[in-house]
């Protein structure tokens, strides 16, 4: 992710934000923890003046925009002059350590809705075994037609 490439960095804060915030840099980090704060929280919040208030929100917001769209273009550059794609990380395939066992993409049933009724062996849908039956009765003559229209051929 490229905004990985900004983690260490530290941004000059203006002069009346800087006597705020009792610091003349802030770091990417604090930048991130300040936009999530004035995102989730109104003027009427008892720490929004105390943060830096409206100046600080616009500061952070035009920072992070301009830091990113900024890097997002470098990469764009380099890779439209012919670089490699400076948006996919470097990286290098081990198969060897590969855990092929382990299946994926499998819903977790430990956080599903439903887990404790079946954890308790309760039935979870009505009429499932009727219904189970006719998607198999279904199937069973989609696969009759199927094998009557090959020998057909």
């Amino acid at each position: 992710m490229a905004n990985s490439d900004l983690k260490d960095k530290k941004y000059e804060l203006p002069p009346t934000l800087a006597k705020i915030s009792g610091n003349k840099y802030i770091s990417y980090h604090m930048l991130k923890k300040l936009k999530n704060f004035f995102k989730n929280n109104d003027k009427s919040h008892h720490l929004y003046n105390s943060k830096g208030g409206e100046e600080m929100k616009k500061f952070v917001e035009s920072k992070l925009t301009s830091e990113r769209s900024s890097l997002n273009h470098s990469k764009d550059l380099k890779s439209d002059y012919g670089l490699s794609n400076g948006h996919i990380k470097t990286h290098n395939k081990n198969n060897q350590t590969k855990n092929i066992s382990s299946i994926g993409n499998l819903p977790k049933l430990h956080k599903s809705a439903g887990s404790k009724r079946l954890s308790k062996g309760e039935v979870l849908y009505e009429n499932s075994d009727k219904y189970l039956m006719e998607d198999i009765y279904k199937e069973i003559e989609r696969i009759k037609s199927l094998i009557t229209y090959e020998s057909k051929i």
